[in-house]
């Protein structure tokens, strides 16, 4: 028997090592994969219903504002590199942030995925 799509969406997102969220249009995580949860410190449940801001720190929730903010503007895909304090050492992503849509066609939230690069620019 074959999977659904969107189970085998989910099996994709929950044993890829990029951190992957989903953000409503008001910036609340609605799902988050087990790389997110690990880099984090966090779980699913914990930041369900929740912004980054207050996941997280302000600093971290600004740049996530900005980010999501243009991607809802623009109805686009953008890349960025960020860099942010976690316990006070300096990590570096690369981000891809982009809409999803509902079945009426409007944007819905936000897909976000992340891939650490301060081991790369370390070297």
């Amino acid at each position: 028997m074959l999977l659904s799509n969107e189970e085998r969406l989910k099996q994709i997102a929950d044993n890829s090592s990029i951190i992957i969220s989903l953000k409503d249009l008001d910036g609340k995580y609605i799902h988050v994969n087990p790389a997110f949860e690990k880099f984090f410190g966090t779980t699913l449940k914990a930041v369900r219903g929740r912004t980054a801001a207050e996941c997280f720190s302000e600093e971290v929730g600004q740049q996530v504002n900005i980010k999501d903010d243009e991607v809802r503007s623009k109805e686009a895909i953008i890349e960025k590199e960020v860099g942010f304090s976690v316990n006070g050492k300096l990590i570096f992503h690369q981000l891809f942030s982009f809409p999803f849509y509902n079945e009426s066609g409007r944007v819905a939230g936000i897909f976000t995925f992340a891939h650490e690069l301060t081991s790369i620019r370390e070297n």
